[in-house]
């Protein structure tokens, strides 16, 4: 399986779940989001800030998507901003944003 197809069969289903999941979360446990969500942001930013041109992805490919990864951290923090903000609804369409996002990029990288 190449790189492609791994993002297609396994990083885009895991973030529909995640997508779904957190739509189906009802209003009144949303903000347990923001836990996962600030993890998740530091990380990505950690990652972001510390790129070198050895880094490697989960597949231990070489890392093209850094540039990319400042989407992510922005709608990270949207997601988290909006949450806190009670702007739930407008909160649970994030994810599927950042997912149309990255496979996007994903595609046009590999077209």
């Amino acid at each position: 399986m190449n790189l492609k197809e791994k993002f297609l069969f396994g990083c885009v289903p895991a973030r529909l779940l995640l997508a779904y999941s957190i739509y189906e979360t009802s209003n009144e446990n949303m903000k347990l989001w923001t836990i996962p969500a600030i993890l998740s942001t530091y990380g990505m930013l950690y990652k972001y800030k510390t790129y070198d041109n050895e880094q490697k992805g989960f597949f231990k490919q070489t890392v093209w998507w850094n540039n990319y990864r400042i989407f992510h951290i922005i709608l990270y923090i949207m997601f988290i901003i909006l949450i806190l903000c009670n702007k739930f609804e407008t909160a649970k369409h994030i994810p599927i944003v950042d997912l149309l996002i990255g496979l996007i990029v994903t595609l046009c990288h590999y077209s």
